[in-house]
């Protein structure tokens, strides 16, 4: 138990101090250079819109995958009707059920994969993505003469 609240009391941490960062960074952002700054928020709730949007279409993959999922119930029936676990393997007609079931409850969670690669990608490309626009926008004010370097890149 206490290695599991350690774990939880880290992750937890690593949560907190990221949000902080995030909500001081877009402030110091708008603070120093409003434009750069609006992007940069303009961003972030796009990417946060994003993320809820695909862990909502993955939750309810998950969710119909549990419901569907009769894998346990079956594996009850089989040790129910077989009389000994040797004859376990000579029931073809519990183990043809069974597999089947076995095969639609990975097809259901299958179904989460490119989800989950949708949201990983997000999150590992936005960043950069962020830093070019981000930058390009910079440099633009720059050169429109708009901002000064030390306001727009402090």
């Amino acid at each position: 138990m206490t290695s599991i609240v350690q774990a939880l009391d880290v992750r937890m941490v690593q949560i907190v101090n990221n949000l902080v960062a995030l909500a001081v960074t877009l402030v110091l952002g708008i603070a120093y250079c409003w434009q750069v700054g609006l992007l940069g928020l303009g961003f972030t709730l796009l990417v946060l819109f994003l993320l809820i949007v695909v862990s909502k279409f993955m939750d309810k993959t998950n969710d119909t995958a549990i419901r569907e999922d009769f894998t346990g119930q079956l594996s009850i029936e089989i040790v129910e009707q077989v009389r000994t676990i040797q004859l376990l393997t000579r029931e073809k007609h519990f183990c043809k059920r069974f597999d089947g079931k076995l095969d639609a409850a990975l097809v259901l969670q299958k179904k989460c994969g490119p989800p989950e690669a949708v949201c990983f990608t997000i999150t590992m490309a936005f960043p950069f993505f962020a830093d070019m626009v981000t930058y390009a926008l910079g440099i633009s004010l720059l050169y429109y003469g708009h901002a000064k370097a030390d306001e727009v890149f402090a």
